[in-house]
């Protein structure tokens, strides 16, 4: 038996996700992070570790095999 919080649980780990309504969120680029409109759509999320918001990234066709 373990004492902390398993990895898998984490909330600071990044996880795959639908989104069924828009939102303003901050969303992860390449360039950045950016506060936006988000659209309905598979996306990953992770909580942010200092400000506590949660935080997308666009989930692309090569990366629904790692979905495991």
């Amino acid at each position: 038996m373990s004492d902390g919080p398993s990895e898998e649980s984490s909330p600071y780990e990044w996880r795959p996700c639908s989104l069924l309504f828009p939102r303003i969120a901050k969303l992860m680029t390449r360039d950045g992070t950016y506060t936006r409109l988000i659209l309905p759509g598979d996306y990953f999320a992770r909580r942010s570790r200092t400000h506590g918001y949660w935080i997308y990234r666009h989930r692309h066709e090569h990366d629904h095999d790692q979905d495991d």
